[in-house]
């Protein structure tokens, strides 16, 4: 009796939307602070990874605010403030590529 009140639990806290969203990999910006053609072509691939990363965090974010109105509001901001990240990131590594004269 005791297992299946436990394993319920476990299976209801697994369902729900502030679980999902913990699994939901909150990606980091990469340092945009590089010098040379070396440190911009690994800049590069640090932004390309950081925006696919973001892309798939968002996702998540929003498929877990699918199930649960309260955590809509949480996830709205998550994402916002993911994608100004992701902003930031392009524009600073955009103003960089322009610096070096288009490396």
């Amino acid at each position: 009796m005791v297992r299946s009140v436990v394993f319920a639990a476990v299976l209801t806290a697994l369902a729900s939307p502030a679980f999902a969203a913990a699994h939901c990999s909150q990606p980091y910006a990469p340092d945009t602070n590089v010098t040379g053609k070396d440190g911009l072509t690994q800049l590069r691939q640090d932004v390309q990874a950081f925006i696919t990363a973001s892309d798939v965090y968002q996702k998540c974010l929003v498929e877990a605010a699918k199930s649960d109105a309260g955590f809509k509001t949480q996830a709205t901001k998550l994402v916002e403030a993911n994608q100004q990240d992701k902003e930031r990131v392009g524009k600073a590594f955009n103003a960089l590529v322009k610096s070096m004269g288009g490396a």
